[in-house]
């Protein structure tokens, strides 16, 4: 996982909340002793040697044709994928954390059900826009490589969107068992999803939890969480590769969740840090690495 650094190499956003919140017990690593896989550069020629966009060969899904991983990987003498991921942490905004998300409860739209959310600067925007700066950055880096026009994620400069499928779509084939469903009796009591299993499953969910005094992390649940909490992210990163009608490509990045931690409720957090920006220090103003021949954002989603 990479955590965002804060330019000039001042540290990690992870440190820059009162009272240690944004660090866990797991992170035993202070930022001096972390290794290059372990932050996010803000030098392009650095993330060049931080990460590669390979293509993916015969994907089951064709507008999923390339991944972003490590290069060279945290374990170069094991020959492993380390695939892209990020630890983000901010303010809790808009979220649907819904055991079916946004499924309507048609088969035909179970491909668009999606649990979301967006984090957002609320009184803390420096730690905000070096975050968005470096998922800004990486993008641009992945379109440079997979090519096609670019087109912007869902960022509007207001906000850092992370969603992810509800359901996964498989092919029944003779001798392969399929996928089981990680949904509980209760959770899908009228049958819903059971209706369409033979098609799609719910078979790998968010993990959520919160974050002990103690820096440890408990399960919850994800109706624990409200708009205004400090909440730490772990995403991967979804590259889509769409063919318009005219065979143009256009190239977008997801950022999808895997795990979310409630670092802090928004009510507990308004004691601890009344008003008052995250412990920025003289960190510079964000810039954001420009990659030959990169679109930006040329089109809008």
């Amino acid at each position: 996982m990479a955590f965002v650094q804060v330019p000039g190499g001042l540290g990690l956003i992870r440190d820059m909340w009162s009272q240690n919140l944004g660090r866990l017990s797991m992170d035993v690593k202070d930022f001096q002793d972390m290794a290059a896989y372990d932050t996010i550069p803000d030098d392009k020629e650095e993330m060049m040697d931080w990460a590669i966009v390979v293509p993916i060969p015969r994907p089951t899904d064709p507008s999923r044709r390339w991944a972003v991983i490590h290069n060279p990987p945290p374990e170069p003498s094991i020959q492993k994928v380390y695939p892209v991921t990020l630890r983000l942490q901010g303010i809790l905004g808009k979220h649907d954390f819904r055991i079916f998300g946004s499924w309507d409860g048609t088969e035909a739209n179970a491909c668009k059900a999606m649990n979301s959310l967006v984090l957002v600067p609320g009184e803390y925007p420096d730690a905000f826009d070096y975050q968005l700066s470096a998922v800004e950055n990486i993008r641009r880096f992945i379109v440079r490589v997979a090519g096609g026009n670019a087109r912007r994620w869902e960022d509007s400069g207001e906000g850092i969107y992370c969603k992810k499928r509800v359901f996964t779509k498989f092919q029944v084939v003779s001798g392969t068992p399929a996928p089981s469903s990680a949904l509980t009796f209760a959770e899908d009591a009228f049958g819903a999803a059971r209706d369409i299993e033979d098609t799609w499953r719910v078979v790998d969910r968010i993990k959520f939890g919160r974050r002990l005094e103690s820096g440890q992390v408990k399960s919850c649940k994800p109706h624990a969480f409200s708009e205004g909490d400090l909440v730490d992210v772990t995403a991967s990163i979804d590259i889509v590769t769409i063919t318009k009608r005219h065979g143009e490509t256009a190239t977008m990045m997801h950022l999808v969740p895997t795990v979310i931690v409630q670092l802090c409720t928004a009510e507990r957090l308004a004691e601890i840090m009344p008003g008052q920006e995250a412990n920025a220090g003289t960190a510079p103003p964000v810039q954001t690495v420009q990659f030959d021949g990169d679109g930006g954002g040329a089109e809008e989603e």
